[in-house]
């Protein structure tokens, strides 16, 4: 699981972001960070899960696919507590960095 919100003022709240990458946490798209708090956060921009993540400070987030499966539209609308867009598509996998106070490292 991973948390996921549409603000980046919330961020604020969920994690502190190390200096040294809040330019590159800013700009970044389809990409979670993992923070020396241990916290999973995902800033979403530009598209319909903003608009619903809008309503809310923040939800937490699961994979839409088996841990090592590909894309299974039918599984992912059954482990759904709410389905927010229709348009369901398997694309490349999003990124994952850690973040250290000094470092960054590529999981995915």
């Amino acid at each position: 699981c991973l948390i996921t919100t549409a603000k980046l003022s919330e961020l604020k709240n969920l994690a502190r972001v190390p200096a040294k990458f809040k330019n590159l946490v800013r700009r970044a798209r389809k990409t979670t960070f993992l923070y020396p708090n241990a916290k999973a956060v995902r800033v979403v921009k530009g598209c319909a899960h903003e608009e619903f993540l809008r309503k809310f400070d923040w939800l937490y987030s699961s994979s839409a696919n088996l841990n090592g499966q590909n894309f299974d539209e039918a599984w992912a609308k059954a482990a759904a507590d709410e389905v927010v867009d229709q348009n369901f598509s398997q694309n490349a996998s999003s990124k994952i960095y850690k973040i250290s106070k000094t470092k960054i490292l590529r999981i995915r």
